[in-house]
Protein backbone atom coordinates (compact mmCIF):
# COMPACT_ATOMS: atom_id res chain seq x y z
CA UNK A 1 0.00 0.00 0.00
CA UNK A 2 1.39 3.51 -1.48
CA UNK A 3 1.63 6.01 1.64
CA UNK A 4 0.41 10.06 1.11
CA UNK A 5 2.11 11.51 4.13
CA UNK A 6 0.79 14.94 5.09
CA UNK A 7 1.63 17.99 7.69
CA UNK A 8 -0.82 19.72 8.20
CA UNK A 9 -0.39 23.62 9.37
CA UNK A 10 -3.12 26.20 10.20
CA UNK A 11 -2.45 27.40 6.45
CA UNK A 12 -1.38 24.90 4.29
CA UNK A 13 -0.65 21.27 3.53
CA UNK A 14 2.45 19.59 2.73
CA UNK A 15 2.82 16.35 0.67
CA UNK A 16 4.99 13.75 0.31
CA UNK A 17 4.43 9.88 -0.98
CA UNK A 18 5.86 7.96 -3.46
CA UNK A 19 4.11 9.11 -6.40
CA UNK A 20 4.35 12.92 -5.48
CA UNK A 21 5.25 15.90 -3.74
CA UNK A 22 4.32 19.14 -3.15
CA UNK A 23 2.15 21.50 -1.02
CA UNK A 24 -1.41 23.58 -0.94
CA UNK A 25 -3.92 25.44 0.62
CA UNK A 26 -5.25 23.70 3.91
CA UNK A 27 -8.83 24.67 3.11
CA UNK A 28 -11.91 22.70 1.15
CA UNK A 29 -10.48 23.69 -1.90
CA UNK A 30 -7.11 22.72 -1.36
CA UNK A 31 -8.41 19.90 0.11
CA UNK A 32 -10.16 18.76 -2.88
CA UNK A 33 -7.36 19.27 -5.36
CA UNK A 34 -5.31 17.10 -3.33
CA UNK A 35 -7.84 13.92 -3.37
CA UNK A 36 -7.87 14.68 -6.95
CA UNK A 37 -3.81 14.47 -7.35
CA UNK A 38 -4.07 10.98 -5.94
CA UNK A 39 -7.20 9.55 -6.47
CA UNK A 40 -6.05 7.54 -9.35
CA UNK A 41 -4.01 5.69 -7.08
CA UNK A 42 -5.66 2.27 -6.34
CA UNK A 43 -4.20 1.95 -2.92
CA UNK A 44 -2.89 4.28 -0.23
CA UNK A 45 -3.25 5.29 2.97
CA UNK A 46 -3.16 8.87 4.27
CA UNK A 47 -0.92 9.57 7.45
CA UNK A 48 -0.27 13.03 9.13
CA UNK A 49 0.98 14.03 12.33
CA UNK A 50 -1.29 14.90 14.57
CA UNK A 51 -1.83 18.70 15.34
CA UNK A 52 -5.97 18.97 16.38
CA UNK A 53 -8.55 21.04 14.95
CA UNK A 54 -5.98 22.15 12.09
CA UNK A 55 -5.70 18.48 10.90
CA UNK A 56 -9.53 17.26 11.47
CA UNK A 57 -11.16 18.58 8.23
CA UNK A 58 -8.09 16.82 5.35
CA UNK A 59 -8.88 13.82 7.90
CA UNK A 60 -12.43 13.76 7.87
CA UNK A 61 -12.73 14.32 4.34
CA UNK A 62 -10.48 11.45 3.31
CA UNK A 63 -12.04 9.31 6.14
CA UNK A 64 -15.63 9.99 4.31
CA UNK A 65 -13.96 8.81 0.91
CA UNK A 66 -13.51 5.33 2.66
CA UNK A 67 -9.26 6.36 2.77
CA UNK A 68 -7.25 4.30 5.50
CA UNK A 69 -6.25 7.59 7.76
CA UNK A 70 -3.74 7.12 10.42
CA UNK A 71 -1.96 9.56 12.89
CA UNK A 72 1.65 9.01 13.76
CA UNK A 73 2.16 9.30 16.92
CA UNK A 74 4.55 12.18 18.48
CA UNK A 75 7.37 10.21 19.65
CA UNK A 76 7.80 8.14 16.46
CA UNK A 77 7.57 11.11 14.55
CA UNK A 78 10.05 12.70 17.06
CA UNK A 79 12.70 9.72 17.00
CA UNK A 80 12.58 10.15 13.28
CA UNK A 81 13.24 13.51 13.29
CA UNK A 82 16.45 12.88 15.05
CA UNK A 83 17.61 9.93 13.12
CA UNK A 84 17.25 11.40 9.76
CA UNK A 85 18.91 14.67 11.25
CA UNK A 86 16.29 16.99 9.89
CA UNK A 87 15.72 20.59 11.03
CA UNK A 88 11.97 22.01 11.10
CA UNK A 89 10.42 22.64 7.70
CA UNK A 90 6.88 21.71 6.52
CA UNK A 91 8.27 20.25 3.04
CA UNK A 92 11.08 17.96 5.06
CA UNK A 93 8.21 17.18 7.83
CA UNK A 94 6.48 15.54 5.41
CA UNK A 95 9.38 13.41 4.46
CA UNK A 96 9.59 12.54 8.22
CA UNK A 97 6.29 11.73 8.49
CA UNK A 98 6.65 9.56 5.46
CA UNK A 99 9.76 8.02 6.31
CA UNK A 100 8.15 6.97 9.81
CA UNK A 101 5.17 5.54 8.21
CA UNK A 102 7.50 3.46 6.29
CA UNK A 103 9.76 2.16 8.94
CA UNK A 104 6.95 1.80 11.76
CA UNK A 105 3.59 0.88 10.75
CA UNK A 106 2.82 -0.91 13.85
CA UNK A 107 2.69 2.35 15.54
CA UNK A 108 0.72 4.41 13.88
CA UNK A 109 -3.08 4.79 15.24
CA UNK A 110 -6.23 4.61 13.45
CA UNK A 111 -8.58 8.12 12.33
CA UNK A 112 -11.59 7.82 14.24
CA UNK A 113 -14.25 10.47 13.59
CA UNK A 114 -15.13 12.28 16.95
CA UNK A 115 -18.35 10.55 17.34
CA UNK A 116 -17.24 7.56 17.74
CA UNK A 117 -14.21 8.83 19.66
CA UNK A 118 -16.66 10.74 22.21
CA UNK A 119 -18.65 7.49 22.66
CA UNK A 120 -15.45 5.51 23.99
CA UNK A 121 -14.61 7.93 25.65
CA UNK A 122 -17.52 8.16 27.94
CA UNK A 123 -17.40 4.87 28.76
CA UNK A 124 -13.96 5.57 30.34
CA UNK A 125 -15.44 8.72 32.19
CA UNK A 126 -18.63 7.45 33.31
CA UNK A 127 -15.90 4.14 34.81
CA UNK A 128 -13.91 6.78 36.47
CA UNK A 129 -16.89 8.79 37.81
CA UNK A 130 -18.43 5.86 39.60
CA UNK A 131 -14.34 4.61 40.70
CA UNK A 132 -13.51 8.19 42.25
CA UNK A 133 -17.12 7.84 44.16
CA UNK A 134 -16.47 4.53 45.55
CA UNK A 135 -12.82 5.51 46.46
CA UNK A 136 -14.42 8.28 48.22
CA UNK A 137 -16.99 6.23 50.28
CA UNK A 138 -14.47 3.43 51.19
CA UNK A 139 -12.29 6.70 52.66
CA UNK A 140 -15.09 8.13 55.11
CA UNK A 141 -15.59 4.44 55.70
CA UNK A 142 -11.69 4.27 56.73
CA UNK A 143 -12.11 7.20 58.46
CA UNK A 144 -14.74 5.59 60.74
CA UNK A 145 -12.60 2.47 61.65
CA UNK A 146 -9.62 4.27 62.30
CA UNK A 147 -11.28 6.63 65.12
CA UNK A 148 -13.11 3.34 66.59
CA UNK A 149 -9.46 1.43 66.89
CA UNK A 150 -7.47 4.52 67.59
CA UNK A 151 -9.46 8.03 68.78
CA UNK A 152 -7.58 10.89 69.18
CA UNK A 153 -5.69 10.07 65.56
CA UNK A 154 -6.24 12.60 63.03
CA UNK A 155 -5.82 10.10 60.44
CA UNK A 156 -4.91 11.39 56.72
CA UNK A 157 -4.05 9.04 53.40
CA UNK A 158 -0.32 9.57 53.93
CA UNK A 159 1.60 6.92 53.52
CA UNK A 160 3.24 6.96 56.98
CA UNK A 161 0.27 6.56 58.69
CA UNK A 162 -0.96 3.85 56.49
CA UNK A 163 2.29 2.52 56.85
CA UNK A 164 2.00 2.12 61.11
CA UNK A 165 -1.76 1.24 60.91
CA UNK A 166 -0.98 -1.91 58.36
CA UNK A 167 2.37 -2.83 60.16
CA UNK A 168 1.94 -2.18 64.18
CA UNK A 169 -1.21 -2.80 67.04
CA UNK A 170 -0.98 0.69 69.34
CA UNK A 171 0.17 -1.82 72.16
CA UNK A 172 3.70 -2.20 69.29
CA UNK A 173 3.80 1.42 68.77
CA UNK A 174 3.42 2.37 72.49
CA UNK A 175 6.26 0.09 73.32
CA UNK A 176 8.44 1.44 70.20
CA UNK A 177 11.76 2.82 70.87
CA UNK A 178 11.62 6.66 69.91
CA UNK A 179 14.64 6.89 67.77
CA UNK A 180 13.63 3.68 66.01
CA UNK A 181 10.00 5.27 65.17
CA UNK A 182 11.75 8.33 64.08
CA UNK A 183 13.68 6.59 61.73
CA UNK A 184 10.69 4.75 59.95
CA UNK A 185 8.80 7.95 59.49
CA UNK A 186 12.07 9.59 57.78
CA UNK A 187 11.97 6.77 55.69
CA UNK A 188 8.24 6.13 54.88
CA UNK A 189 7.70 9.77 54.31
CA UNK A 190 11.00 10.39 52.73
CA UNK A 191 12.17 13.10 55.03
CA UNK A 192 9.14 15.00 54.03
CA UNK A 193 7.76 15.31 57.48
CA UNK A 194 8.69 16.70 60.65
CA UNK A 195 9.94 12.83 62.38
CA UNK A 196 9.90 14.40 65.88
CA UNK A 197 7.02 16.04 65.85
CA UNK A 198 5.02 13.40 64.07
CA UNK A 199 6.46 10.85 66.56
CA UNK A 200 5.01 12.76 69.64
CA UNK A 201 1.52 12.83 68.11
CA UNK A 202 1.45 9.19 67.29
CA UNK A 203 3.04 8.24 70.95
CA UNK A 204 0.43 10.10 72.51
CA UNK A 205 -2.36 8.90 70.83
CA UNK A 206 -1.00 5.57 70.88
CA UNK A 207 -0.90 5.98 75.08
CA UNK A 208 -4.67 7.62 74.97
CA UNK A 209 -6.14 5.10 73.16
CA UNK A 210 -4.90 2.26 74.98
CA UNK A 211 -6.44 3.99 77.88
CA UNK A 212 -9.47 3.43 76.29
CA UNK A 213 -8.80 -0.02 75.41
CA UNK A 214 -9.91 -2.91 77.37
CA UNK A 215 -9.13 -5.55 74.99
CA UNK A 216 -7.08 -6.32 71.66
CA UNK A 217 -9.21 -4.93 68.78
CA UNK A 218 -7.58 -8.03 66.17
CA UNK A 219 -10.88 -8.07 63.76
CA UNK A 220 -10.94 -4.42 63.96
CA UNK A 221 -7.20 -3.68 62.93
CA UNK A 222 -7.79 -6.59 60.08
CA UNK A 223 -10.79 -4.44 58.91
CA UNK A 224 -8.75 -1.43 58.80
CA UNK A 225 -6.06 -3.43 56.66
CA UNK A 226 -8.80 -4.51 54.03
CA UNK A 227 -9.81 -1.12 53.53
CA UNK A 228 -6.57 -0.09 52.76
CA UNK A 229 -5.81 -2.52 50.83
CA UNK A 230 -9.28 -1.98 48.45
CA UNK A 231 -8.77 1.81 48.41
CA UNK A 232 -5.12 1.08 47.16
CA UNK A 233 -6.30 -1.37 44.41
CA UNK A 234 -8.68 1.03 43.37
CA UNK A 235 -6.67 3.74 43.21
CA UNK A 236 -4.37 1.95 41.08
CA UNK A 237 -7.46 1.31 39.01
CA UNK A 238 -8.03 5.24 38.42
CA UNK A 239 -4.37 5.32 37.26
CA UNK A 240 -5.02 2.26 34.73
CA UNK A 241 -8.26 4.28 33.50
CA UNK A 242 -6.69 7.90 33.45
CA UNK A 243 -4.03 6.49 31.19
CA UNK A 244 -6.07 5.39 28.75
CA UNK A 245 -8.26 8.35 28.74
CA UNK A 246 -4.95 10.32 28.29
CA UNK A 247 -4.57 8.13 25.06
CA UNK A 248 -8.23 8.65 24.06
CA UNK A 249 -7.73 12.95 24.47
CA UNK A 250 -4.59 12.94 22.04
CA UNK A 251 -6.87 11.91 19.25
CA UNK A 252 -9.55 14.60 19.63
CA UNK A 253 -9.22 18.30 18.39
CA UNK A 254 -9.98 20.01 21.55
CA UNK A 255 -8.92 23.21 23.02
CA UNK A 256 -10.76 23.03 26.69
CA UNK A 257 -7.12 22.47 28.46
CA UNK A 258 -5.98 25.56 27.43
CA UNK A 259 -8.16 27.43 30.25
CA UNK A 260 -5.55 27.10 33.33
CA UNK A 261 -7.41 25.09 35.65
CA UNK A 262 -8.76 22.16 33.15
CA UNK A 263 -7.18 19.22 33.42
CA UNK A 264 -7.02 16.40 30.30
CA UNK A 265 -9.18 14.16 32.53
CA UNK A 266 -11.62 16.69 33.17
CA UNK A 267 -11.71 18.09 29.92
CA UNK A 268 -12.33 14.57 28.94
CA UNK A 269 -15.41 13.86 30.95
CA UNK A 270 -16.86 17.04 29.73
CA UNK A 271 -16.50 16.29 25.88
CA UNK A 272 -17.56 13.03 26.36
CA UNK A 273 -20.40 14.06 27.54
CA UNK A 274 -21.29 17.11 25.20
CA UNK A 275 -20.95 15.51 22.25
CA UNK A 276 -21.39 17.47 19.61
CA UNK A 277 -22.01 20.94 20.87
CA UNK A 278 -23.98 21.79 17.77
CA UNK A 279 -26.75 20.02 19.28
CA UNK A 280 -26.84 23.07 21.85
CA UNK A 281 -28.44 25.88 19.98
CA UNK A 282 -27.10 28.07 22.80
CA UNK A 283 -24.89 27.97 26.39
CA UNK A 284 -28.43 28.65 28.56
CA UNK A 285 -29.22 25.05 26.80
CA UNK A 286 -26.12 23.28 27.94
CA UNK A 287 -26.43 24.71 30.84
CA UNK A 288 -30.13 23.15 31.06
CA UNK A 289 -28.71 19.82 29.72
CA UNK A 290 -26.37 19.97 33.07
CA UNK A 291 -28.57 20.74 35.65
CA UNK A 292 -26.99 23.71 36.47
CA UNK A 293 -30.06 26.01 36.27
CA UNK A 294 -32.33 27.92 38.72
CA UNK A 295 -36.30 29.04 38.92
CA UNK A 296 -36.62 31.11 36.79
CA UNK A 297 -38.67 33.62 38.46
CA UNK A 298 -35.44 33.13 40.65
CA UNK A 299 -32.83 33.60 38.12
CA UNK A 300 -32.29 37.39 38.33
CA UNK A 301 -32.27 37.68 41.78
CA UNK A 302 -30.57 34.31 43.16
CA UNK A 303 -29.93 34.23 46.74
CA UNK A 304 -27.91 30.98 47.74
CA UNK A 305 -29.64 31.07 50.89
CA UNK A 306 -33.28 30.57 49.68
CA UNK A 307 -32.63 29.10 46.28
CA UNK A 308 -31.57 25.35 45.56
CA UNK A 309 -30.24 24.39 41.76
CA UNK A 310 -32.39 22.12 39.93
CA UNK A 311 -30.06 19.17 39.05
CA UNK A 312 -32.36 17.52 36.54
CA UNK A 313 -29.75 17.49 34.10
CA UNK A 314 -26.96 15.07 32.97
CA UNK A 315 -25.27 13.86 36.45
CA UNK A 316 -21.82 13.39 34.70
CA UNK A 317 -21.60 16.59 32.98
CA UNK A 318 -22.67 18.88 35.75
CA UNK A 319 -19.61 17.02 38.10
CA UNK A 320 -17.38 17.37 35.62
CA UNK A 321 -17.88 20.99 35.27
CA UNK A 322 -17.94 21.21 38.63
CA UNK A 323 -14.56 19.86 39.17
CA UNK A 324 -13.41 22.12 36.77
CA UNK A 325 -14.94 25.09 38.78
CA UNK A 326 -13.38 24.02 41.44
CA UNK A 327 -9.65 24.37 39.82
CA UNK A 328 -10.78 26.86 37.13
CA UNK A 329 -11.54 29.50 40.39
CA UNK A 330 -8.03 29.09 41.91
CA UNK A 331 -5.92 29.11 39.04
CA UNK A 332 -7.64 31.65 36.40
CA UNK A 333 -7.91 35.41 37.76
CA UNK A 334 -10.68 36.15 35.55
CA UNK A 335 -12.96 33.31 37.44
CA UNK A 336 -10.78 33.68 40.65
CA UNK A 337 -12.17 37.47 41.13
CA UNK A 338 -15.87 36.49 40.29
CA UNK A 339 -16.08 33.71 42.80
CA UNK A 340 -14.54 35.72 45.54
CA UNK A 341 -17.08 39.07 44.23
CA UNK A 342 -19.90 36.56 44.42
CA UNK A 343 -18.85 34.76 47.81
CA UNK A 344 -18.79 38.06 49.62
CA UNK A 345 -22.58 39.23 48.78
CA UNK A 346 -24.14 36.66 50.95
CA UNK A 347 -23.56 35.42 54.43
CA UNK A 348 -25.10 32.48 54.23
CA UNK A 349 -23.75 29.34 51.76
CA UNK A 350 -21.12 31.64 50.36
CA UNK A 351 -18.84 29.04 48.88
CA UNK A 352 -21.97 26.88 47.78
CA UNK A 353 -23.56 29.86 45.86
CA UNK A 354 -20.40 31.06 44.52
CA UNK A 355 -19.38 27.75 43.15
CA UNK A 356 -22.74 27.72 41.63
CA UNK A 357 -22.47 30.71 39.86
CA UNK A 358 -19.11 30.18 39.09
CA UNK A 359 -19.92 27.23 37.31
CA UNK A 360 -22.74 28.86 35.08
CA UNK A 361 -20.28 31.25 33.82
CA UNK A 362 -17.70 28.50 32.83
CA UNK A 363 -20.51 26.75 30.54
CA UNK A 364 -20.62 29.81 28.89
CA UNK A 365 -17.19 29.21 28.11
CA UNK A 366 -16.83 26.00 27.47
CA UNK A 367 -19.85 26.85 24.78
CA UNK A 368 -18.29 29.60 23.51
CA UNK A 369 -14.72 27.61 23.05
CA UNK A 370 -15.88 24.10 21.75
CA UNK A 371 -18.22 26.13 19.44
CA UNK A 372 -15.66 28.23 17.72
CA UNK A 373 -12.77 25.88 18.22
CA UNK A 374 -10.99 28.57 20.21
CA UNK A 375 -7.89 28.72 22.61
CA UNK A 376 -9.04 30.23 25.75
CA UNK A 377 -8.86 33.93 26.07
CA UNK A 378 -9.80 36.03 28.83
CA UNK A 379 -9.74 38.98 27.00
CA UNK A 380 -13.42 37.61 25.65
CA UNK A 381 -14.60 36.89 29.17
CA UNK A 382 -14.69 41.43 29.62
Amino acid sequence: MYILAVDVSKDSLSYHSDFASGMVKNSPEGISQLYSLVKSIYEYMLVCESTGVYSQPLMYFFHSKHVPTYYIPNDVFSHMRKIMKFPKNDKLDAEIIFHAAEKFPDRLISFQTFGELASQLKDLTRYRFNLSHDIARLKVRLHSLVFKYFPGLKFDFKATYSYFLRNYSIEEIVQMDFNDMIEIISKISHQKLNANEFANKLKNASKNAMRLKSSPQNALKLTINLTLDNINSQLKLLSIIDKEIEKFMKKIPQTLTTLPGISTITAAGIISEIGNIQRFSSPAKLASYAGITWSSYQSGTYRSQETHMNKKGNKYLRYYIFKATQTVTRFEPTFKSYYQKKYNEVDRHANGRALALSARKLVNVIYFMMANEKRYDPRELK
